[in-house]
């Protein structure tokens, strides 16, 4: 009996952690429209708009004729295209938008690492449910400099009822293991 209730834990803990492995895409597939907005976030700059399904070759060179852009699943990478000087305006950058608000939600991040654009900071980003913000208002730009998102998923997921019953099944076996003990 006691080797049993082992296996039966055994088998709970491995399905636990099967269940957290198999994360969902969550960009892929999705339609992000870009903008470019300047002077502030609601005029979007020279009509700039494009709408793009996340996959393979989700990039944009020459965006707005300053950055190319790359979006891969759980990331955002710009890179500046030329120079240009700062600018005393409320905002001057890129807007990133879930059409459909089918993204199960996300938390950008800046990536320190992936980020060379001098003065880019954390508060440079803005997200909500749908969209993330990334303002370049009053920075120098220099050709070349990068800033790198990394994108998470919301981290309010609830589990699967497969999740739940296995859980459910280990504390029976940790339950029955316990009685078997006292007798």
């Amino acid at each position: 009996m006691r080797h049993s209730c082992s296996m039966l834990l055994t088998v709970a803990m491995l399905g636990l952690t099967a269940g957290a492995a198999n994360a969902a895409p969550l960009l892929l597939g999705s339609t992000i429209q870009i903008t470019y907005h300047y002077p502030d976030t609601s005029t979007v700059y020279a009509g700039n708009q494009f709408n793009v399904i996340v996959g393979p070759g989700a990039d944009f060179p020459n965006f707005a004729g300053f950055l190319d852009i790359d979006i891969t699943d759980t990331q955002i990478l710009m890179t500046a295209v030329r120079d240009g000087g700062p600018n005393a305006v409320l905002f001057d950058g890129v807007r990133f938008f879930d059409v459909l608000s089918l993204v199960p939600g996300w938390t950008p991040t800046l990536n320190l690492a992936g980020t060379t654009f001098a003065g880019f900071g954390p508060s440079a980003l803005t997200f909500d449910a749908d969209n993330i913000l990334a303002n370049f208002a009053g920075l120098t730009i220099l050709r070349g400099q990068t800033v790198t998102i990394d994108l998470a998923p919301a981290t309010t997921a609830v589990p699967e009822p497969a999740t739940l019953s296995f859980l459910g099944l280990g504390l029976a076996a940790a339950g029955l293991r316990r009685l078997h003990r006292r007798a």
